[in-house]
């Protein structure tokens, strides 16, 4: 039995490109659900499209992982953006009718 191709293995196994993407979604869900409560479904939609730029840039363009993720950072900031605007019009609305973005989040 091999004991360093078993561990050498298990070690680029552990920090492949998967397990990476996997790892920052397992931390950003502890965060948001873990620590505050909140149980947000939008969350998945920025992860998806961080691994997605994260992997056009490393599969197609050639660049190394790190440039990879910082470059799937940036995607999901830039789609984060417009829904920031979203949530400061809403705060700054007095009442919940008082403009459609606060409609779609009102309470039932």
């Amino acid at each position: 039995m091999d004991w360093s191709l078993i561990f050498d293995s298990t070690i680029k196994a552990a920090v492949n490109k998967e397990a990476m993407v996997f790892a920052l979604a397992a931390v950003g869900l502890n965060l948001h659900f873990g620590y505050t409560g909140l149980l947000n479904f939008g969350q998945a939609g920025f992860i998806a499209i961080g691994a997605y730029g994260a992997a056009i840039s490393v599969e197609f363009y050639n660049w190394s992982l790190w440039a990879g993720l910082a470059s799937g950072l940036v995607f999901g900031i830039i789609f984060a953006l417009p829904h920031h605007g979203v949530g400061v019009i809403s705060r700054t609305c007095r009442s919940s009718a008082g403009s459609p973005a606060t409609r779609g989040r009102a309470r039932p």
